[in-house]
């Protein structure tokens, strides 16, 4: 009876003091720290909705540490402002990305200087041929077209009209003429543009290689100094 009671007691004594570990961290909450309107430092346990909006730091009641510090919510304009940012960061990183992927290719693909131009001068060469041809179809194009509008002329000297047909004619190689004229043109365009993006490749290479050119030396040292006798 007695050992009954003894051990009765024990557990009882076991249920209370778990209750009261329960009840005291129960109680061991947390501090919020903010600044007011007037922009004094305030301690509290309650967490005003104005503090909430411009940021606050969490802390323990116990220690007085910070457990967590709670930055200020953004408004519209910052929020925007943000995620510009964060577009242009990833914009930035996919060029620099770009920019490695193509050094790569360009040290992987050429070894001197000396490849680079002659792959430029390769690709000159084949618009050039391109444009010869257009040249020659210039040539023909407008020899025609002299020949219809002599075939015009003598319809009209004749007192008679310029049958469709040859006016047709004259408007549909004038047609070739502007194409051909266009293709002249767009040659010459491919070249220089050939031309630029060599010339950056070339700077692109030289740097990667750490290539210095060599300044011109004007004259020869010969001719300086000294009296040039007659």
């Amino acid at each position: 009876m007695f050992g009954s009671n003894l051990t009765r007691k024990i557990l009882w004594g076991g249920v209370l003091l778990l209750l009261f570990c329960f009840v005291g961290s129960s109680a061991a909450g947390q501090l919020y720290r903010y600044r007011d309107d007037n922009g004094k430092l305030v301690v509290n346990s309650i967490l005003p909705p104005a503090a909430a909006q411009k940021g606050y730091d969490i802390l323990s009641d116990s220690s007085m540490r910070m457990i967590k510090r709670v930055p200020a919510r953004l408004t519209e304009e910052q929020i925007v402002e943000r995620d510009r940012q964060i577009a242009l960061e990833q914009e930035q990183a996919r060029l620099r990305k770009l920019q490695g992927d193509k050094d790569n290719t360009l040290l992987a693909t050429y070894t001197t200087v000396d490849d680079l131009e002659m792959v430029r001068e390769g690709k000159i060469e084949t618009v050039r041929a391109s444009m010869a041809v257009s040249e020659l179809s210039l040539v023909n194009a407008q020899e025609r077209l002299s020949e219809q509008i002599g075939r015009a002329a003598e319809y009209e000297r004749d007192g008679r009209s310029v049958p469709p047909i040859v006016s047709q004619k004259i408007e549909s190689i004038r047609a070739n003429i502007k194409k051909h004229q266009a293709n002249l043109e767009d040659g010459e365009q491919q070249i220089a543009e050939i031309r630029a993006a060599s010339a950056q490749d070339i700077a692109r290479f030289k740097m990667l290689k750490g290539i210095v050119d060599k300044p011109d030396v004007e004259g020869d040292s010969s001719d300086a100094g000294g009296e040039v006798n007659p």
